[in-house]
């Protein structure tokens, strides 16, 4: 059967197929809200329309592998890379395929679109990933910041995945309504304190893309009532018997990092969450607990050749970075 298999990029028409085949690794089933993801995910990223390859099995679409486009800063220079957004094959031919288009791809793409691939993978994952030619990196650093005592009992009693799908809540204001006053968010940008080592290039565009749509449920508090003194941006879900408060985002003026970091504890509190989560950028919630084995792992791809792996203290990433939909 592998040998009857074609890869070959992404095409337009496939896009009923390839939801379909996402629907069933991820488990959405409402049309609408697959589509509307696809959209976000892979047309309306300001970095780019992602670069897509699919296996067919004649007619039948058994695999896609979607990579997309994302910049990074290393001090002042732009850093072109890819991530590995959406990859799904059908369960019946087994992970084989999903790993030859992963592997194709990468042979496909150039320099000039990406210097490299990066993306997380669960434990399970980490041999099938080395053996398919990525580097691990290494765990990022995540934490946790309880709210209570009765808080944390649930916390530790919940150690599943968290849920797919956020939850309600009036707390803060819809993150689409903040970013809308780009001159404001333009501002705290330019005057908050640069990351080091390979950070996301964050600017108004990307923002208003990653957090704006309603239906991803973002929500933000600031700092005060002038959006150049700081934001939090989160959402909640469910964890287990937990609700989490998910930071996705904190943005504070040099100087005042400390200060409004503590916009996560005033969001626990207002939320009656039992614990907030974020995989952390350096010198962030440094007062927070984090588990050994709590963050995702980090992989890596060259893909032009001759490079080494950057060193998981060189990397600067937030949650909205690595967790999407």
């Amino acid at each position: 059967m592998t040998d009857e298999i074609v890869v070959r990029e992404l095409r337009e028409s496939d896009e009923p197929q390839v939801l379909d085949l996402l629907a069933a690794s991820t488990g959405l089933a409402d049309d609408e809200v697959r589509r509307r993801s696809f959209a976000w995910k892979h047309r309306d990223n300001p970095f780019g329309t992602s670069l897509g390859w699919v296996a067919l099995a004649g007619e039948h679409l058994v695999g896609v592998c979607l990579f997309q486009r994302w910049e990074f800063l290393d001090e002042d220079a732009v850093v072109p890379a890819v991530r590995v957004s959406d990859a799904a094959a059908d369960p019946s031919l087994g992970a084989g395929i999903l790993d030859r288009l992963v592997a194709h791809a990468c042979a496909q793409l150039t320099g000039d679109e990406a210097r490299f691939a990066f993306g997380v993978a669960g434990d399970e994952r980490l041999a099938a990933c080395r053996q398919a030619g990525w580097e691990e990196v290494g765990r990022l650093p995540a934490v946790i910041r309880l709210r209570s005592a009765r808080g944390a009992l649930r916390t530790l009693r919940s150690r599943a995945a968290p849920e797919r799908h956020p939850l309600p809540t009036d707390v803060g204001v819809p993150a689409a309504e903040v970013l809308a006053d780009a001159t404001a968010v333009h501002e705290l940008l330019l005057n908050s304190t640069a990351s080091a080592g390979l950070a996301t290039r964050r600017d108004v565009p990307f923002l208003q893309w990653r957090y704006g749509p309603e239906w991803l449920h973002y929500r933000v508090l600031r700092y005060s009532e002038r959006i150049q003194d700081g934001l939090l941006v989160f959402r909640l879900r469910q964890r287990g018997r937990a609700r989490e408060l998910v930071v996705e985002d904190l943005i504070a003026p040099t100087g005042a990092e400390e200060e409004v970091t503590e916009i996560a504890t005033l969001a626990l509190r207002a939320t009656g969450a039992d614990h907030a989560f974020a995989i952390t950028r350096p010198g962030s919630f440094d007062a927070a607990l984090a588990p050994p084995g709590l963050g995702p792992t980090l992989v890596w791809r060259d893909l032009i050749g001759g490079q080494a792996s950057p060193a998981l203290e060189s990397w600067s990433l937030g949650t909205g970075d690595v967790e999407f939909g």
